[in-house]
């Protein structure tokens, strides 16, 4: 090689930086493999979490529920920050909220504050100021306006 860059420099240069470039790319792609391993793992994980009921659940702390999800603490954080765009505490309120609607107009009769601890939420006052965050108003001010629409799409 070393008869190339003193015969033939531009050759030699040319060679040098196609070896670079092929380096970085291997090393791209096998990085792109590892982010799409990580991202699929991940929400997998969290799919069958959520599907088995389990965000609604209390953790001691996030070192349990890690154990839980059998991933570390870098691929949660991995994942909301890319996928989610946000992180996991307000994903997973979130996603309670959700369900809290569902159920505030399936089931009129139920008192709201046991929606509320159906749902992971222990305590009503912290149920009604997360749902008035996240959606604009209390859970009965929600059911109130929208108990009327969903009653008239069932009939």
């Amino acid at each position: 090689m070393k008869a190339l860059g003193t015969n033939y420099p531009l050759l030699f240069s040319i060679s040098k930086k196609l070896q670079k470039i092929h380096r970085n790319n291997v090393s791209g792609i096998k990085e792109t493999i590892t982010v799409r391993k990580t991202i699929a793992k991940v929400k997998k994980k969290l799919d069958k979490w959520v599907e088995e009921g389990k965000h609604r659940d209390s953790y001691d702390s996030m070192d349990d529920l890690l154990n839980e999800l059998e991933i570390t603490s870098e691929e949660l954080s991995f994942y909301c920050s890319k996928v989610l765009n946000k992180k996991f505490s307000t994903w997973r309120k979130d996603l309670r909220i959700e369900e809290a609607k569902e159920l505030l107009i399936q089931e009129p009769e139920t008192p709201v504050c046991h929606i509320g601890f159906a749902i992971g939420f222990n305590d009503k006052s912290n149920f009604r100021q997360q749902f008035r965050k996240t959606v604009g108003c209390t859970p009965t001010e929600w059911r109130e306006r929208n108990i009327k629409e969903y009653s008239d799409s069932k009939k």
